[in-house]
């Protein structure tokens, strides 16, 4: 490597020579030293030559840099790119999978206030409430019109309701059909003197998938909404508005700014059946 930097130092006099005979390498390392006298360096011309050589190597690392970073700034922007990309597709999927699931749901309904017995038969009992109802005329029901009933969860007798009662309808259209007739259902089930004890009314909700049930907190959500029902797959939300509007049709937060003009939701809470 040369004249080791001690000696260099002990010459510190005589630099102008020492520059001349130096190596790049004791040269860098000279520069670097609090003893070195600039002023008198820079009058050599291996100084200069030492100094133009370092500038074009700083120059040439720079504009690697500079490379690698545009480099990395396109890679950046393409990853970004595949990544909206992925985010697009996955929504797409995701909504796919909730019209699916809720397409699955179409003949499954939520009754929610009906008393809990220890020796209950919920097939009969659900029957015998929907006959009851007398939603039409020539609309009774048995036991092979459902498939399967059962209750969401234990009994809890510390919590004012009882679990919510899931009842799946062999055919839709049974299903369907006691809905277009859920407002009878509820006037002429919850009138005077009928079941309406201390767990509250009996009453009847479309079952929904999580997605649908965030969907529909959203929607509660908003300063402007009074309250949000939902309608079933084909018909979606109904929602009224403080101010009275009604809209039908809804098929989520997004459709719903879009037709009423309505800004972000606000702070209200969300009402859950379960």
């Amino acid at each position: 490597m040369g004249e080791p930097i001690e000696s260099i130092k002990s010459l510190n006099d005589s630099v102008s020579i020492n520059v001349e005979n130096m190596s790049k390498d004791q040269f860098i390392e000279y520069v670097s030293n609090e003893e070195c006298d600039l002023d008198a360096m820079s009058r050599s011309e291996n100084c200069n030559k030492y100094m133009m050589q370092m500038l074009h190597c700083v120059l040439v690392k720079s504009e690697a840099t500079v490379r690698r970073l545009m480099e990395a700034e396109q890679m950046i922007g393409q990853l970004k790119s595949e990544n909206e990309q992925n985010q697009r597709e996955t929504s797409a999927l995701r909504e796919r999978v909730e019209q699916l699931e809720g397409y699955s749901r179409r003949s499954t309904m939520i009754m929610t206030g009906l008393p809990y017995n220890e020796d209950e038969n919920l097939e009969k009992e659900v029957c015998e409430i929907i006959n009851e109802a007398k939603v039409y005329k020539d609309f009774e029901i048995d036991q092979s019109y459902v498939s399967n009933v059962h209750r969401n969860g234990r009994f809890d007798p510390n919590k004012e309701k009882p679990p919510s009662v899931t009842v799946v309808f062999v055919r839709s259209m049974d299903k369907d059909r006691l809905f277009r007739g859920k407002g009878k259902f509820k006037a002429n089930l919850n009138g005077e003197g009928k079941r309406f004890g201390k767990f509250g009314k009996v009453n009847i909700h479309h079952a929904m998938s999580e997605g649908t049930r965030q969907q529909k907190r959203r929607l509660e959500a908003f300063d402007e909404v009074e309250w949000v029902d939902y309608r079933g797959v084909t018909q979606g939300f109904a929602v009224k508005m403080v101010n009275e509007q009604f809209h039908r049709g809804i098929q989520g937060v997004n459709d719903f700014m879009s037709k009423t003009g309505v800004g972000k939701p606000g702070n209200k809470s969300a009402y859950d059946y379960n």
